[in-house]
């Protein structure tokens, strides 16, 4: 009787991490909202599931005007439940009108590393030039809208 037991709960217990393991990876920004205003600086908030199964989370900005991406320094604050938030920063003070993106990215390790390369030259050259595309292994889950107050 207790090795049907352990079975039974061991089949649960495996059952369980089949399915979040087969269940896809989820990222929502939360905040700010498409089409609202944002600072030049501003968090960035988000929901999250099942991200530890495609990589580490990265809040990008993307500025259409000059298409190019700026990822942004702070890796985002994953909590247990899901929630993120990370700060972002929106253009400079002569860039109020601006329409910008926001997204949400999973990264690989091989990303991760790509964007750490370029955090370190940018430090290095105290210029923030952005990126043409991001790197592979870099996946866009969510893209919201804003623009600078």
């Amino acid at each position: 009787m207790v090795i049907l037991v352990a079975l039974a709960i061991a089949t649960g217990i495996l059952f369980l991490v089949g399915f979040l393991l087969r269940t896809p990876p989820s990222v929502k920004i939360t905040y700010p909202g498409n089409g609202s205003e944002v600072a030049m600086r501003e968090a960035v908030r988000g929901v999250s599931q099942n991200i530890g199964t495609k990589g580490s989370l990265s809040v990008v900005v993307y500025i259409p005007a000059d298409r190019r991406h700026y990822p942004q320094v702070q890796e985002p604050n994953v909590l247990p439940n899901g929630n993120w938030e990370a700060e972002a920063w929106f253009g400079g003070t002569g860039d109020s009108g601006l329409r910008f993106e926001v997204e949400a990215v999973l990264v690989d390790a091989e990303a991760r590393g790509a964007l750490e390369n370029y955090f370190s030259d940018c430090e290095k050259a105290n210029s923030w030039p952005g990126m043409d595309e991001l790197p592979e292994g870099a996946e866009i889950y969510d893209r919201v809208n804003v623009v600078r107050e």
